[in-house]
């Protein structure tokens, strides 16, 4: 599970710098955005780490890249005594034909941009 509380949740036991050669190899960004610093604690983090495929909370809406769609959830608000909650539902999916992957391709302190390309070109 991914926790914004524990980096190891998302970098393995040792604690890394995001900006170390060894985790930007593994992060989900087109490879002349590698050579360049990555910003830590961005609000779009959720696309490039691990399979990117966890919700990205662009308020009031969530957004998830997934293998081949991109969902966008109004989500619904769960309340308990203790806490609130998000509840994900695909309110609206939209189907890249002939890719099942993603990589950030651009992005600003206000946008992201999601390329979905064919496998052997990624």
């Amino acid at each position: 599970a991914w926790s914004t509380a524990d980096p190891r949740s998302v970098m393995g036991s040792n604690r890394v710098a995001c900006n170390s050669q060894s985790v930007k190899e593994n992060l989900l960004l087109d490879d002349s955005l590698k050579s360049k610093p990555v910003p830590t604690s961005a609000w779009w983090q959720n696309i490039v780490l691990q399979a990117g495929d966890q919700p990205v909370v662009t308020s009031p809406y969530m957004v998830r890249c997934l293998a081949g769609t991109i969902s966008v959830c109004a989500p619904t608000p769960l309340v308990h005594e203790k806490y609130v909650a998000s509840v994900w539902h695909d309110d609206w999916k939209l189907h890249i034909a002939d890719s099942n992957k993603h990589r950030v391709i651009g992005y600003d302190p206000l946008s992201v941009t999601v390329g979905y390309l064919a496998d052997e070109k990624l």
